[in-house]
């Protein structure tokens, strides 16, 4: 047995790769900020929310529409009392908090996992252009989820290694939730999938390894469903008539959601365990848990295994952001060297389900990954790249998790190749960063879905030129608007009466800017 000094030098060691990891990330995700990619119509929204709540403090408790919530605007307006209001203090929230989260998960993988996985965790991180650039942009679903996803999984392994649910942990769990429900639909996806795993192999195999974190995960999925589906009936009129109450209810439902399950938790875990054993026991309630099981897995690999290489793999990132395309022969490579890490990952993840004598620490990621594969197309039968956010930071942690055993299986040139593919995301975000371009805009298929490039372009030049014609009024696509209305209402320029200009994307022109427009007097 190690001594505790030895544990400490340990744990310090672990501390300060983990610092190091997350100031090199840092630098990545912040480089540039104000700048890359360029502000797009949901960025330039969640600004002008953000100014408006300045004027009238909190006003509604949506966000764009009934699925989002207005967490990240209300921080956002904040940020622009401190700081002032523009494009690099809309996105500033999100990036800190982005980095943040992979910063404590490099830390929890390795004081819980060791520096293999540390190692694997950081690199998948760094090598990731979703991560880098993903992490800049001023939506809700990409300036929240990682953090609170973080604090789900941290707490869903303390609940798990303990053996009980502890207070502290089940409080993290359920707020992490809560929230990050409230704040986008999408989220409620990771709590339904934890649910729905555990219990799902309690009951096929008959273990009581994770019964505590089993009725933990239940309780939570209700607490935050029934909060989002009260959110959803919440109108703005009654939000301001009764704000003070409504807030302390859904601020007070899951302390004392989390409050209960630490109180009753043998009783809860005794009667999920009964449930469980009652499925175990018939074969066709297993069976049928089993179809369901596998339905979702299937459905998962059906509509967003594509999608998600494409993601992973950072091929469709640059395509996305940049208008680049990297040709036939790295988009085979990044394709290959996503499939690789994805068949190894839940390869050993559907192995470790079946060896039902694995770590904890296997078991239980097998569990998490495989239980939100298993529900995210109920959630999500789409493919746009903000969905994977949220698949993409657990499947990272599994990646971490599974991937050192594969690695130290693998011959020298599959190692090399994953390295070589690694290092060339890596240094193509790089050269993004350093040197941007502006290129002709494209329509390309991201899964299922027809994506375009054009609404992520760089228009800050096109305000600079209509500042020095100074004109005001914006017409035309609202995608380019609306990043217009935003930067002049940030950095207002002098106008002259009744001049518009419209604008839109040309997807033949050979030469840039790659928008077509025209000033008019109105």
């Amino acid at each position: 047995m190690r001594s505790a000094k030895k544990m400490q030098k340990d744990a310090v060691k672990k501390a300060l790769l983990a610092i190091g990891f997350t100031l090199l990330l840092g630098g990545l995700v912040c480089a540039r900020l104000g700048a890359l990619p360029g502000l797009n119509l949901d960025e330039a929204w969640v600004g002008l929310r953000a100014l408006d709540i300045q004027k009238a403090g909190l006003f509604t408790p949506h966000g764009m529409n009934w699925y989002t919530g207005p967490f990240h605007t209300l921080l956002v307006s904040k940020i622009f009392a401190v700081f002032g209001a523009g494009v690099f203090q809309l996105r500033l929230t999100g990036a800190v908090l982005n980095v943040a989260a992979a910063g404590g998960m490099a830390l929890f993988v390795a004081l819980a996992f060791g520096l293999e996985s540390f190692f694997v965790f950081a690199a998948l991180m760094l090598a990731s252009p979703f991560y880098i650039f993903e992490s800049r942009i001023a939506w809700e679903v990409c300036a929240l989820q990682n953090i609170l996803a973080a604090v789900s999984l941290i707490a869903t392994w303390q609940i798990a290694r303990q053996g009980r649910a502890g207070l502290l942990s089940l409080l993290a769990l359920f707020y992490a939730s809560a929230m990050g429900s409230i704040n986008h639909l999408i989220f409620i996806a990771f709590p339904f999938g934890l649910a729905f795993g555990f219990f799902a192999w309690q009951a096929e195999s008959g273990n009581r390894r994770f019964g505590n974190l089993t009725v933990a995960a239940a309780a939570n999925v209700a607490c935050a469903l029934a909060l989002l589906i009260a959110k959803k009936h919440l109108s703005d009129s009654f939000w301001l008539a009764h704000k003070l109450p409504v807030t302390a209810l859904f601020a007070g439902l899951p302390a004392l959601a989390a409050l209960a399950v630490w109180r009753w938790r043998e009783k809860c875990g005794e009667t999920a365990a009964a449930l469980a054993n009652r499925i175990h026991s018939s074969d066709k309630a297993r069976g049928a848990l089993r179809w369901l099981a596998i339905t979702g897995l299937l459905a998962c690999l059906w509509f967003h295994a594509t999608a998600f290489m494409g993601t992973f793999s950072g091929y469709n990132v640059f395509r996305r952001l940049f208008s680049l395309d990297l040709g036939l022969v790295a988009a085979t490579a990044l394709f290959i060297w996503a499939a690789i890490i994805t068949g190894a990952v839940f390869s050993a993840a559907f192995g470790a389900l079946e060896n039902g004598g694995e770590s904890d620490e296997r078991l239980f990621t097998a569990i998490t990954l495989a239980g939100m594969a298993a529900v995210f197309t109920i959630f999500r039968n789409t493919n746009s790249m903000r969905y994977y956010i949220l698949p993409f930071f657990v499947f990272v942690f599994a990646a971490a998790v599974f991937l050192p055993d594969y690695l130290r299986r693998s011959g020298v040139k599959t190692r090399a190749f994953l390295a070589l593919c690694a290092a060339t995301a890596l240094l193509v975000s790089c050269s993004e960063i350093a040197a941007p371009k502006q290129r002709r805009p494209f329509h390309f298929l991201q899964g299922w879905h027809d994506e375009t490039s054009a609404r992520m372009m760089d228009i800050a030049w096109l305000a600079k030129k209509l500042e020095n014609e100074k004109i005001c009024g914006f017409e035309g696509d609202p995608f380019i608007t609306m990043p217009l209305e935003f930067m002049y209402k940030t950095q207002p320029w002098q106008c002259e009466p009744g001049r518009s200009f419209t604008a839109g994307y040309c997807y033949e022109c050979e030469t840039a800017p790659y928008i077509r427009g025209y000033s008019a007097d109105r």
